[in-house]
């Protein structure tokens, strides 16, 4: 146990032995037992203090411990007002081997407060460690905002400059500029770049994908270089599908030239294979797109499914909730997701069902019906996503379900979502101010 100056009052002792039992099965920090140890230790007058102390000691000396201090890093990213007593200390710890990465990130959290930390993530910023310099050079731009303009330069030359043998520094700068999600104009040629030049198979590849995701519709000058990547898949008999699919859906309507080739990548598939996989994203991607020559595979794709009722299956509920994404409140549509919406089989196409109809215009007497109906659901999830319907269509005959549902529902969430609900409704009825 550790040993602590002044002694740690009752309260602090107790998350400091919870610190002390945690034991990480690998290198990532475990984020419940950070989120358990921040709570407990907030509710403590020397909860910081104790976690200064204990950030000191497994740092080094006969107590050090990589694993617990890369938690006790985490954890400090929650005391973010304190700056003045953690920077110093994350200060130090950029020269930690273990966890320097860690120290910048939770300075980057921290932002303008963090000023006295600039000279040492300049440092860092030009460390032969890549994952140190993309990340101290994403935490400068957030601190030093007036310079962020040169940091983004930086990272952007870092991504795409490096020599080859130098992979895990523009790994890292492309990450980094994914979390940036900023300055698409000059970020997405250079990520997409990297779409064309690396092997299918490759980390960069997946690292770049999810990198674009953040940016939405800003990522649409990437789109054909997608569609390229989709090809080589094929042709490699390999297949990032479901990550080319979900970058392609997060740019939305300015993707609609992927809908042929999201199209042929529905299958009738088996649960827990490859092309189910597949199918899944490429639905996914299609209801984010928009597309309305999406909607006769979709329609296919249900009436298939609703035949077979397989357990475990991912795909019917996805392509459910791919229909409100279309936007189409045909009766056909209306009617297979109000089906869905009754079946008591399958929760998640009851809360996909549900989520479909929000989306849909105009807001029938049988879907209004259905919606009411569907907020004393047995699911939670689908109680929720039919109150978040009926406020999206502004919905005043659902308010006095809604309020009974707010005060004596079982469920705190369902308590707390409808409350919510209720609120946001009568706000727009009378206005926030009256």
């Amino acid at each position: 146990m550790l040993v602590l100056q002044p002694p740690p009052s009752p309260c602090a002792q107790k998350w400091l032995a919870f610190l002390e039992s945690i034991r990480p099965d690998d290198d990532d920090i475990l984020i419940s037992p950070v989120v358990t140890l921040v709570n407990g230790l907030r509710a403590c007058p020397d909860g910081l203090s104790v976690l200064l102390g204990a950030a000191a000691q497994y740092a080094r000396g006969p107590h050090a411990n990589d694993e617990r201090l890369a938690t006790v890093v985490e954890a400090l990213r929650e005391w973010g007002s304190d700056a003045d007593r953690i920077v110093p200390v994350l200060v130090d710890l950029l020269d930690h081997t273990a966890v320097r990465a860690y120290a910048a990130d939770v300075l980057g959290t921290i932002g303008p407060a963090a000023s006295a930390a600039v000279p040492a993530l300049r440092r860092a910023a030009v460390a032969t460690d890549g994952t140190l310099a993309a990340r101290a050079l994403l935490a400068l731009q957030a601190i030093d905002t007036a310079r962020t303009a040169r940091y983004v330069r930086l990272l952007l030359r870092r991504a795409k400059d490096r020599p080859p043998h130098d992979t895990a520094s523009q790994l890292a700068a492309v990450k980094a500029l994914g979390n940036l999600g900023a300055w698409p104009d000059r970020v997405v040629p250079v990520l997409a770049t990297h779409l064309a030049r690396h092997d299918v198979r490759s980390d960069m590849i997946y690292a770049v994908l999810h990198a674009l995701e953040p940016f939405g519709a800003d990522a649409a000058p990437a789109v054909p270089v997608l569609l390229a990547l989709l090809q080589r898949c094929k042709a490699a008999e390999a297949y990032p599908f479901s990550a080319v699919a979900r970058a392609l859906g997060c740019i939305g309507q300015g993707a609609e030239a992927a809908v042929p080739a999201l199209i042929e990548a529905v299958t009738e598939a088996d649960a827990f294979t490859e092309a189910e996989k597949r199918t899944e994203a490429a639905i996914w991607a299609l209801g984010k797109i928009g597309e309305p020559a999406a909607l006769p595979v979709l329609m296919k794709t249900i009436r298939q499914r609703q035949k077979r009722r397989a357990p475990y299956d991912f795909v019917f509920p996805m392509a459910v909730l791919a229909l409100g994404g279309l936007g189409i409140g045909s009766r056909e549509v209306v009617a297979v997701l109000l089906d869905e919406l009754g079946d008591r089989r399958n929760g998640r196409a009851r809360w996909q069902a549900a989520e479909a109809l929000g989306k849909l215009t105009p807001l029938g007497q049988a879907t209004l019906g259905a919606l009411i109906a569907a907020l004393d659901d047995v699911d939670p999830n689908v109680q929720c996503a039919a109150a978040l319907a009926l406020q999206q269509h502004g919905a005043a005959a659902a308010l006095p379900a809604l309020s009974r549902l707010a005060h004596g529902a079982r469920d705190a969430h369902v308590r707390a979502c409808m409350a919510e609900v209720v609120a946001a409704m009568e706000i727009k009825q009378r206005g926030p101010y009256r």
